[in-house]
C-alpha cells in the first residue's frame, strides 16, 4: 500500500543500501587480496631504468648504513663483552629496512630482508661467546670494527638481497633481466671482443 504514493517502491533503496555495503566489503576484499599476495610472494621486482640509476640508490643505501656503523667510544667499549651490541643491532636493522623501504617501497619485504642481512652479523659477532674474540677485538680499532660490519653487510646485500628486488632491461634487445653490465646490456648482448679495453 505505501509503494501506491511512492514514486519508487520501498525495496529499491534497500537495495541501493545492501548495493553500497557490497561495494565497500569488495574494496575490502580486494585490499586484503593484495596484502596476502605480497605475503604469499615477498620477492618483488623493481623494473631500473639503468644500471646507473641501480647504483645510485644503491649507494644513497649504503651511505646511510655506513654512518650507522659509525659508533661511539661507548659502544666499541661494550663489545669487547657483546660483539655487536643490542643498540648497534637494533640501529643497523632499523637503518636497513628503512633504506631498502625506500628502493622497493614494500614494507613487509624490507622488514623481513632486514633481518636476514643482520643474521650472518649476529652469528659472526657473538662478543665473548665466540672463540678467540677478546684476541679479534684487541687487536682491531673501532673504525676496523667498523669496516668490517659494514662489509659484511654491503657484500650480503650484494650477493643475495638484491637480485630480490632488482631487474633491468636491457638497452639493446629489449630483455628483462637481473643483471646488466655498465652499458646496460644483458648477458646475451654483452659482446667482450666489441669491448675497446679487451684483451686481443
Amino acid at each position: 500500500m505505501i509503494d501506491y504514493y511512492n514514486d519508487m517502491p520501498s525495496g529499491i533503496n534497500v537495495i541501493d543500501k545492501m548495493n553500497e555495503e557490497l561495494d565497500d566489503l569488495q574494496k575490502k576484499y580486494d585490499e586484503l587480496e593484495k596484502k596476502y599476495d605480497r605475503l604469499k610472494n615477498p620477492n618483488l621486482k623493481i623494473l631500473f631504468n639503468s644500471i646507473e640509476e641501480f647504483n645510485q640508490k644503491q649507494e644513497e643505501m649504503y651511505g646511510a648504513i655506513q654512518n650507522t656503523c659509525d659508533f661511539d667510544d661507548s659502544q666499541y667499549r661494550s663489545m669487547k663483552h657483546y660483539g655487536i651490541t643490542p643498540g648497534q643491532w637494533v640501529d643497523l636493522t632499523s637503518t636497513i629496512q628503512s633504506e631498502l623501504n625506500k628502493i622497493t617501497n614494500d614494507k613487509h619485504f624490507s622488514y623481513i630482508n632486514a633481518y636476514e642481512i643482520m643474521a650472518p652479523i649476529n652469528s659472526i659477532f657473538r662478543g665473548r661467546e665466540s672463540p678467540h674474540w677478546a684476541k679479534i677485538y684487541d687487536s682491531l680499532t673501532k673504525d676496523e670494527l667498523k669496516d668490517i660490519f659494514f662489509d659484511n653487510i654491503k657484500n650480503y646485500i650484494e650477493e643475495n638481497t638484491r637480485y630480490k628486488y632488482a631487474i633491468f632491461k636491457c638497452h639493446q634487445c629489449g630483455k628483462i633481466d637481473d643483471y646488466v653490465n655498465d652499458e646496460n646490456k644483458c648477458n646475451a648482448c654483452y659482446d667482450p671482443e666489441s669491448d675497446e679495453d679487451s684483451v686481443e
